[in-house]
């Protein structure tokens, strides 16, 4: 046999070539000579071996040549071939469990990444509510800190449709840092703009529109 896979089925070859497979067994056994030339050609011989015993005359051998075979002779040989049989179904089984172990372990460690990955990635927000004198307007912003200063994220509703407005933060000494500018919708938005001040040092973040009137105010409660 050419291959471990190809010696597991040495016991159905066996049998085969004796005419005594059946079932399900003998069609996977035809199914896979059918596709490996080495147990192809060991059925072959097997077989010619095999019917080659029907042409034997007995009675042309003169008593005393040769020894005479027990009578269990082929009970014996059957139960050898059986246990081949059962030895390869065995071995399958294992290597079929062995896969399923590895699978799940691929699974479990994909999984475990997953999660430590998500952990790692997950960024700490400071998150500050904004207040605004214009009924109907409501607004969040979220902090983060970044190599630039503090990435803001807000999230607004209400603004006036097509008007600019301009995102600030500010320090303890009360100066203001641009984070950009924005133009609204009266439909929910969210933006996202960096303010070259740290998160730590941000005290207050605002927005004020066109003719610099406050629209939008907060005080940072954390950081």
């Amino acid at each position: 046999m050419a291959t471990e896979a190809c010696r597991d089925w040495r016991g159905d070859l066996g049998v085969e070539a004796l005419g005594r497979l059946d079932g399900p067994e003998r069609t996977a056994l035809l199914a896979h000579v059918d596709g490996c030339a080495d147990c192809r050609a060991a059925l072959a011989e097997l077989s010619r071996v095999a019917s080659a015993l029907d042409l034997v005359d007995p009675t042309s051998i003169e008593e005393g040549e040769i020894a005479q075979p027990s009578g269990d002779l082929g009970d014996r040989i059957l139960g050898r071939l059986q246990s081949a049989r059962t030895a390869r179904r065995h071995r399958r089984l294992r290597r079929s469990a062995t896969a399923l172990m590895g699978v799940a372990a691929v699974v479990a460690v994909a999984f475990a990444l997953v999660l430590t990955l998500g952990t790692g990635n997950r960024e700490h927000a400071t998150v500050v509510a904004l207040r605004s004198p214009v009924r109907g307007v409501h607004a969040e912003a979220k902090l983060f800190t970044d190599t630039a200063g503090t990435r803001v994220k807000l999230r607004v509703d209400g603004l006036d449709d097509g008007e600019w407005y301009w995102l600030w933060v500010t320090g303890a000494d009360g100066r203001r840092v641009g984070a950009g500018t924005f133009t609204a919708t009266r439909a929910s938005q969210r933006v996202t703009m960096t303010a070259a001040l740290s998160t730590a040092r941000t005290k207050r973040v605002w927005v004020t529109d066109a003719a610099d009137h406050v629209v939008l105010d907060g005080r940072v409660t954390s950081s």
